[in-house]
Formats: C-alpha cells, structure tokens, sequence
C-alpha cells in the first residue's frame, strides 16, 4: 500500500512537472517600473494568457468633417476589436482625423496613468494624465519593450484635443504630442563615448553588471555637467578673485541660465509622441510647441531609461537587469556590517545602530534600540553621531569631534530598494538632505541626473524619498567615530 501511494504521488509530480515545463512562455517577465521617491510602489510587467497589443490599419486614416449637430462616429474597420486615435483640429470639432487600430496577437500592452478603469499601473499624482502613457512589449522577443505617450480610455479611444500637438508625417499619416509630455531619458540615447565601457552581456556579477551601466547612463550626463560646472566656476566668488581685471564675483545671468537649462533640454531628456517617435524636449510643456524630430533615436526602453510623466519618475529595470540586482538580503547584510563597525556617539559614548527605511519604533524597541541610538550625520563635516543637544548655537550644529558647525544635523537609513541601489559596496555616503545611506557609486550616479520638476526646472533628487538634493553638497562622506 504504502508503495503504491509512492508510486501515485511520483507520477502526479512527473505530470505536473511536464506539464509546467510545456508551458515556458507564460507569464515571461519583460520588466519592472518603479516609481521614484516611493520604495515598493512597482509593477512587474509579465507576458499576458492573451495578446491585447494593437497596431496601426494605415487603410482606416481618414479626415471626418462632422455635420451640425449630428453625432461623430469614428471610421469602423474590419476587426473585431477597434481602437482609434482622434485629432481635432478646430473648436467647434467640425473637422477630425481618427486613425484605427486593430488587434496584435504578438504583442502585449499595459497602460499607466491616473485613472482606475483600464489602467494596469495607476499613479495617484494629481499632474498625472488619466491616461498617461502606454507600454508596449513583443510576445516572442521580450527584450523588445516600447514606450508610447497617451493611453486608451474605457471607449478605446485617444482623444488630442484642439490644444495637443498634432504632426502631419510625410508618408500621411498623423501623430501627436500630448499637453503634459512623456519623457524618457536612456543610456543609449547618447552616441557612445571612450570612457563609457559597453554592457557585457554575460556579466559575471550584479556588481559588475550596474556599474557598466552606470558608466553607460554617467558619460552623458558628465557632458552636460561640464559646461554647467565652467559657469559655476566662472560666476562663483573665487573665481571673480582670481580674475584680475575684476575684483567682483560674477552672478550667474538670466543668458547663462537659459544656456543651462537649454543644455539640458537638447541633451537629455527626449519627448515620446503617441505613435512612438522621438522628439527633443519642448523648453515648456505649453500647447503649440514642439522639440525637434530626431529620427536615429528610439522608444524602445533599455535597462535603467527614466520616464516623466510631468509629475511622477518611473525607473525601468528590463528582465535581465532585474537578474543581475542585489537582493534584500544583500542589502540587509551590507546594513549588518555597516552595524558591526560600532560606530560610537561622543557624547553619549553608545553605540549607534543604523535601521531601514520605515522600521517602526516599535520593532527598534523590541530589538533593544532607542531613539538616542539612531545614527544622525552633520552636514559640512560627515561625522555620524546620535541627536543630541550639544554644541547647538543659534541653529548652528557644532561637531563635538572636530569643532566644525553645520547648519543641519540629518536623520539616516538604507532605503531598501534593490533597483536603485547600482552595486553592493559598503553604504559609505548619504544623500543630502534626506539621510539616505548608500554606496558611492550609487549616491554620485543619482546627485548627477537632473530630473524634470512641476515648475519646469531640473533638479537632482534622491531615487528613495524623491527629496530634491542640496545643490552645493548633494552628498554627505560618512565618517563613523569608532571605539
């Protein structure tokens, strides 16, 4: 008897086995987004049981001149399941361009934006679109992923209203740019440089993975910066002393900031259009402008492409970038050996212990923590000692170990998202003004991108809180007092 049920479970575990292993395709990760400044708010993007991607039926493009009053259908097609994109082009609506989609069974789509209905990614941003944007992934080759700006509402519809951008292309056919832009900034919308290596394909580590692609994503940014960092220098009051036809410092015009902020549009971040061609970024998201058509850049989103949404910040991790990332577990034992260092506070001669982000007091407690023992650095200096009340002097912090005075003393802990974090080295620095600790590699690649703001300014932030970061010192060297 005994052998018998032996023998049942086995051949039920085989036929399981088999079956499972028929069936690879399903449920294939293409990728994650992750929103920046909020750990855990991701979406994974798997292979769905049935294609619902679309394409375009160039035979159903037609111009509608709607009468007077009279209800406005849209062209119909063959297919079974007709979408569209309209484009108005006057006030009164009298006269549309609609463009149908029918059904690809090999390809899948996934949209994000505010609403709830017919969103599979919702962002509750209030300057989010409803239908923000639309992620587009190949059944049979799941590295290709596309991104294209505006998504279908619930009459499977995208609807550019008189204040859109609408583009006539040469071959006919229409396209547009919504109100609030989608951008995305890629590591390989850059031409290649000399001192960015490639990305291995077989990375031999997580480590050595990230940090190629660090290098990638660094080398444009390095570019922009440079001639940021020469008006800086030039502007800046040591400079003006060193200039000896001038003994004034020379401030920064309203002309060089225009050339900044121009450095940024035409090199950086690129505007997606609804059918998925590239454009420069527009200086404002007004109606009625438009950057310029760059026909060698793609949509295609690559490991580590940012996204925009006029508000919110997704970060894209492809498949295979998502095998090469450190684990929680990783990281929660490079905490572990950041704590094994002792760190001593000098004035209340405790040892500090460094926690993660969103740990309660609660669980400190229990874990024989206090609040005194929480690690706080000081600003100028990067000494890490607990919040204590000495040497504060008319909202100075003087540093009881070297005597020099911060203006703010700054709370730490490891923001626990794996995909931001671009390698496992020791949590040596943290970002400034939040507190998040991290490697070098990880706190110098976040303080270098300039990320779109509501107000139309660039400003680098911390990928864990989506603080924006001090522009003189945006990150802080840790120096741990030891016993």
């Amino acid at each position: 008897m005994k052998f018998y049920n032996f023998t049942i479970g086995f051949l039920t575990f085989f036929i399981l086995a088999v079956l499972y292993n028929a069936q690879p395709s399903f449920g294939l990760h293409y990728g994650q987004l992750i929103l920046i400044g909020k750990q855990k708010f991701k979406m994974d993007f798997n292979k769905r049981a049935v294609a619902n991607g679309i394409k375009q039926n160039p035979k159903y493009t037609k111009i509608m001149n709607k009468l007077p009053h009279s209800p406005f259908k849209p062209p119909i097609g063959d297919h079974e399941e007709t979408y569209s994109i309209t484009f108005s082009f006057d006030n009164n609506e009298a006269k549309k361009v609609v463009a149908e989609y029918g059904l690809d069974p090999d390809r899948d789509m996934f949209q994000i934006g505010r609403e709830i209905e017919n969103i599979d990614f919702t962002i509750d941003q209030k300057r989010v679109s409803r239908y923000a944007c639309r992620i587009v992934a190949e059944r049979e080759a799941p590295e290709n992923v596309y991104i294209y700006a505006a998504g279908f509402d619930n009459s499977k519809n995208i609807f550019l209203g008189v204040n859109a951008m609408k583009i006539k292309k040469p071959d006919g056919q229409f396209d547009g740019l919504v109100t609030n832009g989608v951008l995305i900034l890629s590591p390989f919308n850059e031409p290649p440089s000399q001192e960015a290596p490639p990305i291995h394909e077989n990375a031999a580590s997580s480590s050595h993975a990230l940090e190629s692609l660090s290098s990638r994503i660094m080398s444009p940014i390095k570019r922009i910066m440079k001639p940021l960092k020469k008006i800086s220098r030039e502007s800046s009051p040591r400079a003006g002393r060193k200039n000896k036809s001038s003994q004034e410092s020379t401030p920064i015009t309203g002309k060089e900031k225009e050339v900044s902020q121009e450095i940024f549009h035409s090199t950086c971040w690129k505007e997606v259009s609804v059918t998925g061609d590239i454009y420069s970024q527009r200086k404002e998201r007004v109606p009625g402008q438009m950057g310029k058509f760059e026909p060698s850049l793609t949509n295609k989103l690559e490991d580590g492409t940012l996204i925009n949404l006029c508000g919110a910040t997704l970060l894209w991790r492809s498949a295979k970038g998502l095998q090469n990332i450190d684990t929680e577990e990783t990281l929660k034992k490079r905490l572990q050996e950041l704590n094994k260092k002792r760190a001593q506070c000098p004035v209340y001669m405790h040892t500090l212990v460094f926690g993660r982000t969103g740990e309660s007091s609660t669980s400190n407690s229990n874990n024989g923590h206090s609040v005194l023992r929480k690690p706080h650095v000081y600003e100028k200096c990067g000494h890490v000692q607990s919040n204590h009340k000495w040497g504060i002097d008319n909202g100075k912090y003087k540093c009881p170990y070297c005597k020099q005075s911060s203006d703010r003393v700054i709370k730490m802990s490891l923001g626990l998202e794996p995909a931001f974090h671009l390698d496992s080295n020791a949590f040596d620095y943290a970002f400034n003004s939040c507190g998040h600790i991290a490697s070098e590699r990880t706190v110098e690649y976040w303080s270098s991108i300039p990320i779109p703001q509501e107000n139309g300014n660039f400003h680098a932030v911390c990928p864990f809180c989506n603080t924006l970061l001090n522009d003189d010192k945006p990150t802080i060297k840790l120096i741990l007092c030891q016993d």
